[in-house]
């Protein structure tokens, strides 16, 4: 938590407002100039180590500003009894909530509105730290070093105490074509010291150990809702992967407590007690709460206490309002209590691009195998009509047949195959539903009409019925007990 002089103690012991503001390329936008604005940012989303998060700005200005592009946001809040006359007499100094760097803009001018996202510099870490087969032997805190010049941010000096134990980094792990991302490489190094890295909101990277135990601060019953599960088993145990091994810690098959499982590049005996020693004898507290009033010192990864229960800020969405509420929390959706997941986080907008068009090949491949498999029954089934095929070939894009041997006439595969104008269409003659295969997209059709289609890589549909759940990116609408739908961040 960020310590913060004057008057600021005194304040928030009683009953206080917020005052925020946002500085635009050296411009202050006060709360008379926002029409709504909110800050997400998780630690995790399971209970792990090894992850690098982005922390997500929403801010919806009133008119159209003049803003640069790619503009620095700097938000700061102050507080203030609520008893005292708004003249700003009485109010503590600035308290630093995060920098972030736009992103996005949309000018909505039907409803006179600028609307801003922003992400804080964790988003500039998936870009290459060293190139694809590069090798260099540097100390894990020389490498983090090195990211933090590179993103124009400063190490937080706990956490470069805690690197400042010699542990070389000797073989950096090669992770993709392009090389290893400064994002890849500060995960590694974080599931070796027991961590999680953010970017805090006084600006500095901070590795904030699972096992680390700050002083809580404390929201007692002002919240809307806490929901709590019983806590977790003390770690006692720890597992790093790298493919197709894994290595435990001592005593692994003797002990009984929970297990850390995570994938580790450095996977190792050695490494596998290095993490324990870091972890070990951690209980985790999930929760939930709803609407917290969460003094604006605190951040993602202190601690705080709820009706008694005291747990990590592993999540925290903040409405910027005068009373500015969070939700937090420290999820946990496992059956088993000896199975943490390390999941890498990755947020850039080309990898959701890509999903979007790996699912619409698949679709097409999907659609293809089926279409192949019916006309090679057809054609050479026990009463088809051709004796052979020399040769079948498919891919993402296209099918050949190459026929030998035509014994018979093909009235009967006419009825599921005719090719007209350079369009190919599948389905028995009179159904009301085929597929349309051309040069440019493959088209399904009922009752002459064109419901779906892929092509350049995106699904067209004009109605869609999702019967189980719909992921777009990282992030899943699930449907609730209650009937309620509810967009969750899914890693």
């Amino acid at each position: 938590m960020q310590t913060i002089g004057g008057d600021y103690s005194t304040i928030i012991s009683g009953q206080y407002k917020i005052d925020t503001h946002f500085i635009i390329d050296g411009v202050t936008y006060t709360m008379s100039d926002v029409k709504s604005a909110s800050i997400d940012g998780m630690l995790f989303q399971e209970l792990g180590i090894g992850n690098a998060m982005t922390r997500t700005l929403k801010l919806n200005l009133k008119g159209t500003p003049n803003i640069p592009r790619g503009a620095t946001i700097q938000v700061q809040q102050q507080v203030f009894n609520k008893d005292y006359p708004l003249d700003w007499t009485n109010t503590s100094q600035m308290v630093p909530k995060g920098t972030f760097f736009i992103s996005k803009r949309n000018v909505n001018r039907k409803a006179n509105v600028t609307e801003i996202t922003a992400y804080d510099a964790m988003n500039k870490m998936d870009v290459p730290y060293m190139e694809s087969g590069d090798l260099v032997t540097k100390t894990a805190k020389a490498v983090v070093e090195d990211i933090c010049t590179d993103v124009s941010v400063t190490l937080n000096t706990a956490t470069a105490t805690v690197l400042n134990d010699g542990y070389l980094i000797s073989s950096p792990p090669v992770m993709g074509e392009e090389g290893t991302t400064r994002r890849q490489m500060l995960q590694q190094i974080g599931i070796l010291y027991g961590g999680n890295w953010t970017i805090t909101d006084d600006g500095k990277l901070t590795l904030i150990q699972l096992a680390a135990t700050p002083t809580p601060t404390v929201v007692g019953s002002r919240t809307g809702s806490c929901i709590n599960q019983a806590p977790l088993s003390a770690i006692d145990r720890v597992k790093l992967i790298n493919g197709n091994s894994a290595f435990e810690s001592d005593d692994f098959s003797t002990l009984t407590g929970a297990v850390l499982i995570c994938n580790s590049n450095y996977a190792s005996a050695d490494n596998a007690n290095r993490v324990l020693a870091k972890v070990e004898d951690y209980v985790y507290q999930p929760y939930e709460a709803t609407r917290a009033y969460v003094e604006p010192a605190a951040g993602l990864g202190d601690r705080v206490t709820i009706y008694g229960l005291t747990s990590v800020i592993a999540r925290q969405a903040i409405t910027i309002s005068r009373t500015c509420p969070s939700d937090i929390g420290a999820d946990y959706e496992g059956e088993e209590d000896d199975e943490y997941k390390y999941v890498p986080p990755v947020e850039r907008e080309i990898v959701q691009s890509e999903a979007r068009s790996q699912a619409s090949i698949s679709v097409l491949e999907q659609s293809i195998d089926s279409q192949v498999s019916q006309i090679n029954e057809t054609l050479n089934g026990e009463n088809g009509v051709v004796q052979s095929i020399s040769n079948l070939q498919q891919t993402a894009n296209s099918f050949t047949l190459t026929l030998t041997n035509i014994n018979a006439d093909l009235t009967e595969m006419q009825q599921y195959l005719t090719y007209e104008n350079g369009v190919l269409t599948l389905g028995e003659t009179g159904s009301p539903f085929k597929a349309q295969l051309d040069n440019t997209q493959l088209a399904f059709v009922q009752n002459g009409n064109i419901v779906a289609y892929v092509s350049n890589n995106k699904l067209y549909i004009t109605n869609a019925e999702i019967t189980d759940n719909l992921q777009i990116g990282k992030y899943q609408w699930i449907t609730q007990s209650d009937g309620r739908m509810s967009l969750k961040w899914v890693g």
